[in-house]
This record gives structure tokens, sequence and C-alpha cells, in this order.
């Protein structure tokens, strides 16, 4: 799961919980995307690191989450964090192998969040 993010009351803006998290994010881009023809747990130490494993999704969403809390999404971001949280949080996708559609829609909002605090970073935001 994501690591815990401290909120520093010394940077309001946040720049710094923006960085940190944009860094972390960015991370998630280079999990493997290669699907093993069996399910693989994070207990084994050559899958601990690819995309189709719950905890992929659920760190997307977790950095996200937190981007969210700190003010650092737009509200169009926000609704998409919304509607891949309904989908990909739910016991049903967590119980189910994932497809090659979960990953690269996965990847898509992953995407879009980076670019969003790659913005903020740079002052676009």
């Amino acid at each position: 799961m994501a690591e815990t993010l401290q909120f520093d009351p010394g940077d309001p803006k946040g720049e710094k919980t923006g960085l940190e998290l944009l860094e972390r994010a960015k991370k998630l881009l280079d999990w493997s995307e290669e699907i093993p023809d069996n399910r693989i747990s994070g207990r084994d130490p050559e899958f601990r690191k690819y995309k189709v494993r719950n905890a992929w999704f659920s760190n997307v969403l977790a950095y996200a989450n937190l981007a969210i809390d700190a003010v650092l999404l737009s509200e169009t971001t926000r609704n998409c964090y919304v509607e891949a949280l309904k989908k990909f949080s739910n016991k049903e996708f967590r119980i189910r192998n994932h497809t090659r559609d979960d990953i690269d829609e996965m990847n898509q909002f992953l995407v879009q969040v980076i670019n969003e605090l790659e913005g903020r970073q740079d002052g676009r935001v």
C-alpha cells in the first residue's frame, strides 16, 4: 500500500506534498505491464512490481486520493478518481483476474494525475 505521507503545515500551497506525490506516482509507471498466466501475489518477490496486482491499482488510487486531500487536482480529475474508485476498488474487481484493458485504463488515469501534479510544479496549474 502507499507509504504514509505527512502534510506540512508550513506548505500551504502543497508544493512539497505535490512534488513528493509526483515522484511516487511516477514510480508506479515503472511497474511491469506483463500479465503472467497465473494469478500472482505480492509475497512472491519475482512479481512484486506488476501492474496486474491489486496493490498497483490500490497505490494509484491512494496517491490520487492524497493529491485530492491536498487540493492538488482539478475537478475533472477528482471526478475521474470517483469513477476509478468505483470500478477498481470493489470486491468483484479485487477477486477477478485483471485485464490489459484494466491496466490501460488505470495507466491513463495515473498519467492524468501525473500531468496535473507536474503542471502544478511548473506553475501551469
